[in-house]
Parts: C-alpha cells; structure tokens; sequence
C-alpha cells in the first residue's frame, strides 16, 4: 500500500468532523477504506467541498487533485507525489431519477464521530445509503460492507429494520433480503419517495429541467479541472466556518 496514501488518509478521517464531512461508505476503522474501495464517498455541501479542497491542497504529500464536475456531486481524484491515488465522491444530493432518496440535512443532523475519531451518518441511514445505491444502480453492496453489518447487535439490526419497513413499507424478512436488486423493491421504494414533498411532480419536473440545462453547459465546459498543490509548509489549512453546523458530537454512539 502506498505511503503516501495511509499517512495521508488516517488523520484526514479524524478530520471530518472539523470540516463537516460525513462518511457514506465507511466500514470500520479508516484503513478498511484503502484496501477495497473504488471510491470514498463523503456527503458535502458547497461549503465542506470548499474545506475539502482546502485541505487537500495545503497536505505537503498531494501533488495535484483532479476535479470532475457531476449533477449534484464531484468525483475528485487526489493524486500523491509517490504517483499514487485516491479518489472521492462528495455528494451534496443523493437523486436518482430527478428522485431526491434521501435527506441530506437529516442525514447530518443524526451523524456522530465514532470511536475511530470519524464523522460517520446513523447506522439507520448508512445502511438506507447501501440498500437505495442497490436497488437503482443494480450493484450489490460489497462483502466488506455485508460483513461490517451482520456484524451489529440485535438491537441495532431491529432498528434498522423498523426505520426501512417505517420509510418505505418493503416486503423482506431479513436486513439481508434487501442487497438484492429486485424490479419489485425497487417499485416500493419508489413509490415511498414519491409520497415525500421533496418529490413532487413540480419539484421532480424543476430537477428533470435542471439537469438537463447543467448537462448543455458542461457541454461547453471543460471535463476536468486540475488544482496544483501549494506545497506549502505541513501545518493543519484552515478551515471555512460552518456556522451552527458544527461537529454533531464527539462521543460514538
């Protein structure tokens, strides 16, 4: 595994909570996310993508990150001065479909820091994150994450089975049923998001718009954005204000 990677990846994870970044697709302790991940996907509004960016900038090990502008999200790809990588996704909107699934305020309203100093969502929506990703991209969640899960307590698990069967009124016996991409699961799953007024017809129409006029304009734009590094001094960059939205709690639930 790269050097440069691990030194910079471990205290970037215990600083998410500084820069109001939310793990999506964390399993455990940071290093799990350089073994097996493709990307780490973080929840970022355009403040925290600003403070991400910041940071990234100002590491003395990043040579340059490489920007990919998406509808609602950005993939970025940080590239190290040992020629390695590691890529990101922040997502200020998780919508499939002009659907908007899920909640980003109350996402980062019930986040916490967990016990790996990591800014983390609830096991409720981490495990809501994996099963939508399933059902509309047609993916299973990964083994790393499947282990992670069966791994909760029972009361954990019970909860998680409410909140899914309170949300969306699935048919599944077990938290397990739902890895699978099914037409029918994911009809009701549909149908439960519609009936929310963040996807109305007008709201979902203004989206469907929306995304069509982002996509003529990156016609004319470029693909990528490159951002050199500083290759300043090694000192902790600062940090925009978030306001009210601080660090959820710094003990682990």
């Amino acid at each position: 595994m790269s050097i440069n990677r691990t030194d910079f990846f471990e205290p970037f994870a215990r600083a998410t909570p500084q820069l109001s970044l939310v793990f999506l697709n964390h399993t455990g302790p940071p290093s799990k996310l350089l073994t097996d991940t493709p990307a780490i996907e973080l929840l970022a509004d355009r403040i925290t993508e600003k403070n991400f960016i910041n940071y990234c900038i100002n590491h003395p090990l990043v040579k340059e990150l490489v920007v990919f502008p998406l509808f609602f999200r950005k993939k970025i790809l940080v590239e190290f001065l040992d020629g390695s990588e590691l890529s990101f996704v922040l997502i200020r909107k998780f919508v499939r479909k002009t659907i908007v699934c899920m909640n980003s305020q109350a996402i980062r309203k019930s986040s916490f820091v967990n016990e790996f100093g990591m800014m983390v969502p609830s096991k409720e929506h981490h495990f809501e994150y994996q099963v939508l990703k399933c059902q509309f991209d047609k993916t299973q969640p990964s083994d790393r994450f499947q282990n992670y899960t069966s791994a909760y307590p029972a009361t954990a698990r019970a909860d998680i089975f409410k909140y899914i069967q309170t949300r969306f009124n699935p048919v599944f016996n077990t938290l397990e049923d739902l890895y699978t991409h099914k037409p029918n699961m994911l009809l009701t799953i549909v149908i439960g998001l519609r009936g929310e007024k963040q996807n109305t017809l007008l709201r979902m129409l203004f989206r469907s718009i929306y995304q069509g006029v982002y996509n003529v304009i990156r016609l004319f734009r470029k693909k990528e954005i490159r951002i050199p590094a500083t290759q300043g001094p090694s000192h902790a960059p600062e940090v925009q204000s978030t306001g009210s939205r601080k660090a959820a709690s710094n003990t682990s639930r």
